[in-house]
């Protein structure tokens, strides 16, 4: 195979080159062939996942550390995503600088510890269909007016706009909505999330926090996604060609933030769901405490 770049002939080999180096080459290929009106049949994001698990479910699974690191690219992509999503607006001095790809593999590395390993590994033996996204959320601070613009931002490509409770900015922190740490030296935080909802801690919110406790003292890892790794979580997806219409949007994007203050509203309680419908619009908003809400609990 030659590749003609600028009128330069340049030899690749594609069956010498990784899995991860072939996916992000035809991800590019496809988003360059539709902003010219383009379509590529072969190839879709969605259908490149699904090709992969389907393959691997007939060959022996490579350890879970090493499939997350083939998938490393798509994780890239959506750290990269959100920063631009940050950035937009920002003033020059302003603007978040993105970390190196090597300085986030090596704090991955440190980060996906033998614990964490040992419990994705359990819970995909349990149930072999689940998958495991691998978010890196930049280790910042976030005041509530950029979190609702980034959110906004990725609704302006979705088939109906986002929409989002418009009391979030004054009633929560930045600490609150980010979910981050600035403090320990780290440019991301990492979070596995699953691509379905945790059955063992569904209920009302009271409910819902006594589980977690309880699952959290034998494994103090797991934690609620934030609102800033859920928009993360958005974007990281789409950077792998979900289109986020269809029932499976909800199914995966789904999280109640039930670990944030209680709000009281005209006299309600509610706390904040955030999710992707299935007409494709992003929404943060509103849900009440006294009525049973799913869960997905992350590895962070």
């Amino acid at each position: 195979m030659e590749v003609d770049i600028n009128g330069k002939i340049f030899p690749i080999d594609p069956k010498s080159q990784s899995d991860e180096w072939l996916i992000e080459s035809a991800h590019e290929i496809s988003q360059a062939a539709r902003l010219r009106g383009l379509e590529i049949p072969a190839y879709s994001g969605e259908l490149v996942v699904t090709e992969l698990a389907e393959n691997q479910e007939t060959a022996p699974q490579p350890p879970i550390k090493e499939q997350l690191l083939k998938r490393f690219g798509l994780t890239a992509r959506g750290y990269k995503s959100i920063i631009d999503s940050l950035n937009n607006g920002r003033e020059p001095i302003e603007q978040i600088t993105k970390a190196s790809r090597e300085r986030l593999v090596a704090e991955f590395e440190e980060w996906f510890t033998e614990d964490k390993q040992q419990y994705v590994t359990e819970a995909r033996s349990t149930d072999p269909s689940l998958e495991f996204t691998l978010v890196a959320t930049p280790n910042l601070l976030v005041d509530g007016s950029s979190l609702v613009m980034a959110a906004k931002e990725l609704g302006e490509n979705q088939p109906h706009r986002t929409v989002v409770w418009e009391e979030l900015e004054s009633r929560f922190t930045s600490e609150q909505m980010s979910g981050t740490d600035p403090g320990n030296g780290k440019v991301v935080i990492f979070s596995l999330i699953p691509s379905k909802t945790t059955y063992q801690v569904d209920g009302t919110v009271g409910e819902q926090r006594d589980k977690l406790d309880r699952l959290k003292r034998e494994r103090p890892f797991l934690k609620i996604p934030s609102l800033l790794e859920a928009i993360t979580l958005w974007q990281t997806l789409r950077a792998g060609g979900a289109t986020f219409v269809g029932d499976g949007s909800h199914d995966r994007t789904y999280i109640s933030h039930f670990d944030l203050p209680i709000q009281t509203v005209d006299g309600w309680e509610y706390t904040i769901q955030s999710f992707v419908d299935i007409q494709g619009g992003a929404v943060i908003y509103t849900a009440s405490t006294n009525y049973g809400h799913l869960a997905r609990i992350a590895v962070g």
